[in-house]
């Protein structure tokens, strides 16, 4: 029964940006929303299962067989409803308990599509993902749609994840050590764990360092609903405690507070860190003297 979804991603193949089922019927199955994302791993296509189980997303990476063999077996009567989306077509399968229903909409997506949305096509995150940052940072509802009044701060985002994704995207690395400093409540941290884990499905050890133990605990309790079981924050003074070493991929420094931003350029250079995102806390104050009043 479920070839005809099956059939779909073999004609789709590399144009398929992802496939959700949601509705879930039966309740013993553990999540209540999949979605299955195509990437490329050795030069071979493979799938990303992204199962969201309450406020937690779990990751699975899948070859087709066993693309064939999750669909059949577990997809197929635990869901009610699959979209499956690709360039230039959007199919919609209703899954009954002896047949599925598929209707076809092609040509959906950049006929119907608003040319603010036809930009957002190029974001490294989209309208309707599973990141619950954004939800938390009350950029997304909690259907991950995008808050109207939020779409500048979510083109900011993306903005800054492009520019990351110029440094990494063609690096080859698979496995990354990042250190944050002065990381505050840390949705940014969050959304690069979530850029480098989900969308360049690479492993990636973040630390994350702040004076305040309160604003550290929260940071590790949000992780760990997130699942995100690869990023950690402590407390520590970067300009007296010792700091993580060797290894290291990039530092973040974004507005660390005072001259914490000096101790952490200091720390790349000394350990060799290959990349820096850095920007001082006083870059408000600094656009203020240069351009009085105005942005």
């Amino acid at each position: 029964m479920s070839l005809s979804i099956l059939d779909d991603l073999k004609t789709c193949g590399v144009r398929v940006k992802k496939l959700v089922f949601t509705d879930r019927c039966d309740r013993a199955f553990p999540y209540s929303k999949v979605t299955v994302r195509p990437f490329e791993a050795k030069g071979a296509l493979r799938w990303q299962l992204e199962q969201q189980k309450d406020a937690q997303v779990f990751h699975r990476n899948l070859d087709f067989e066993e693309l064939e063999s999750w669909i059949a077996e577990e997809a197929i009567g635990a869901f009610r409803q699959a979209v499956l989306t690709a360039a230039g077509e959007s199919i919609h399968y209703t899954i009954f308990p002896d047949k599925i229903k598929r209707k076809s909409s092609a040509n959906s997506l950049t006929q119907s599509a608003p040319a603010s949305h036809n930009r957002e096509k190029q974001y490294l995150l989209h309208e309707g993902d599973n990141i619950p940052a954004l939800v938390d940072l009350g950029v997304f509802t909690k259907n991950f749609r995008i808050v109207k009044s939020k779409y500048d701060k979510f083109r900011q985002i993306n903005r800054f994840l492009a520019l990351l994704d110029d440094a990494f995207a063609q690096s080859g690395k698979t496995d990354l050590t990042i250190l944050d400093f002065g990381c505050g409540k840390s949705y940014l941290t969050f959304l690069v764990y979530h850029y480098f884990t989900v969308i360049r499905k690479m492993h990636v050890t973040v630390i994350g360092y702040d004076l305040k133990a309160d604003v550290v605990e929260n940071c590790n309790r949000i992780a760990a609903r997130y699942g995100y079981t690869d990023l950690h924050f402590y407390v520590s003074d970067v300009a007296t405690d010792a700091l993580e070493r060797g290894k290291i991929d990039l530092i973040l420094t974004l507005h660390a507070c005072d001259t914490a931003t000096d101790y952490a350029l200091l720390h790349a250079i000394r350990e060799g860190v290959p990349h820096i995102f850095s920007v001082p806390c006083c870059q408000h104050e600094i656009n203020a003297q240069i351009h009085p009043g105005g942005d």
